[in-house]
C-alpha cells in the first residue's frame, strides 16, 4: 500500500485534464478516458494492487485533487472508484490469462 500512498498522481492527457481541472471542469466528458489513464498509470507504477484498500487510496486520492470526479454521498469519489477497479480487474485478468495461454503454448 505504500507504493500506492506515495506515487504520483497520473500525469492525464490534456484532454482529459480540460474536463476534471478547473471550476468548469465536465468530467463526464472524458470519464472512460480517464478512467483509462489512470488505470494503465497504476498498473505500471504498482503492477501487484490488488485490494479494496488500495483502490480506496486512490479514488481518495484522485478526489482529492481533481473535485470535480466526486458525486453526492458519504464518499463523493465512490462512482470513479468502481469504474477504476471494474477496469483494473479486467485489465488484470486479460494479462494473466494472456500470460497463461503463454506459458501453456511453450509447454505443447
Amino acid at each position: 500500500m505504500q507504493t500506492i500512498t506515495k506515487a504520483p498522481l497520473p500525469t492525464f492527457s490534456s484532454l482529459v485534464l480540460q474536463h476534471i481541472d478547473g471550476k468548469d471542469a465536465v468530467p463526464e466528458r472524458v470519464w472512460s478516458l480517464m478512467i483509462n489513464e489512470a488505470a494503465l498509470y497504476y498498473l505500471t507504477v504498482a503492477p501487484d494492487i490488488a485490494d479494496r484498500q488500495h483502490y480506496e487510496a486512490i479514488g481518495s486520492r484522485m478526489y482529492g485533487r481533481y473535485p470535480a470526479i466526486g458525486l453526492d454521498g458519504a464518499n463523493p469519489w465512490v462512482s470513479f472508484f468502481t469504474a477504476f477497479c471494474l477496469l483494473l480487474l479486467l485489465l488484470l485478468l486479460t494479462v494473466t490469462a494472456a500470460a497463461a495461454i503463454g506459458q501453456h503454448s511453450v509447454m505443447l
